[in-house]
């Protein structure tokens, strides 16, 4: 049986872990530096990890067995604050799972989904649920296909020039929306319709 060390936040990873434990042996955790025998896994799967993981710990596992659960459809909505970037700049929404590489949410693609539509009266907390489980969703529904190294890779397009979100510039433009996390997404579409008539005035001006 498979063993797979799956970094990340408890209440993302126990999802997953249940789904898939019949399958293979699964090792959760939110820190690196609780361990000291990565190599003994056979796969390295992050999902909702807020750290960079060192080339030398990614260098241990084969490209197609150190994974990202990604809730963005890449290459849009790279760092922080994904669910909200995809609709800031109102761009194709869904989940990846794509090579982990030392350069954050850079790899190369295993598979996506396209998420439908959100509700309009939907808050951004309760979006980003939804999110997480999709992207979750997507790993399982495609897990043997992901243990046997079936699924073939592809480039992410660089024909779209995304921007990387850190993670001040998502407090910040959480901060502007009117009831934060819990504004709706309509509220999330207006604010985008701001920035973008501001954008454009910026530019105006500087012609």
């Amino acid at each position: 049986m498979a063993s797979i060390l799956l970094l990340g936040p408890d209440w993302r990873t126990h999802y997953i872990r249940d789904a898939i434990s019949s399958k293979a042996s699964i090792f959760c955790a939110d820190n690196l530096s609780q361990l000291d025998d990565i190599e003994k896994f056979d796969f390295l799967v992050t999902c909702g990890f807020d750290k960079r993981i060192k080339k030398d710990v990614l260098d241990l596992f084969e490209p197609k067995k150190r994974l990202n659960i990604h809730a963005t459809y890449l290459p849009f909505g790279k760092g922080i604050g994904t669910a909200l970037f995809s609709l800031l700049f109102p761009v194709t929404i869904g989940s990846t799972i794509h090579i982990l590489r030392p350069q954050i949410d850079q790899g190369e693609i295993l598979t996506q989904s396209i998420m439908d539509p959100p509700d309009l009266n939907e808050t951004q907390r309760q979006l980003y649920h939804r999110w997480v489980k999709h992207a979750a969703d997507l790993f399982i529904d495609n897990f043997d296909s992901i243990l046997n190294c079936d699924l073939e890779y592809c480039i992410q397009s660089a024909e779209f020039k995304t921007p990387y979100l850190s993670r001040n510039d998502s407090e910040l433009l959480v901060s502007l929306l009117p009831k934060t996390w819990d504004s709706t997404v309509e509220q999330v579409y207006d604010l985008s319709l701001l920035l973008s008539l501001r954008s454009a005035f910026n530019e105006k001006c500087t012609e």
